[in-house]
């Protein structure tokens, strides 16, 4: 019985901080991509070969609040913030 109450707790506690704390997220930004042109000779023949880097990025929501012309409307706003 007590393993099933920690177990409880553990599971209250993973979803209290998942809603609290948003997760990041990570996105592609290929404007930052790389990319290198290879060419060589194998056998008597030219050879290219492409080598490509993928950039990523992560954005972390941050929560704040707005004040509102009305007091008691409460408005919240996500700004993200790149890493």
């Amino acid at each position: 019985m007590k393993i099933f109450v920690v177990f409880l707790l553990l599971i209250q506690y993973i979803w209290a901080a998942s809603v609290l704390m948003p997760l990041t997220t990570v996105v592609r930004t290929p404007q930052h991509d790389t990319a290198i042109v290879e060419s060589s000779r194998v056998n008597g023949n030219f050879a290219y070969r492409t080598v490509e880097g993928h950039a990523y990025e992560t954005l972390t929501p941050l929560i704040g609040h707005v004040i509102a012309p009305d007091p008691l409307t409460p408005v919240v706003s996500y700004v993200y913030v790149e890493n």
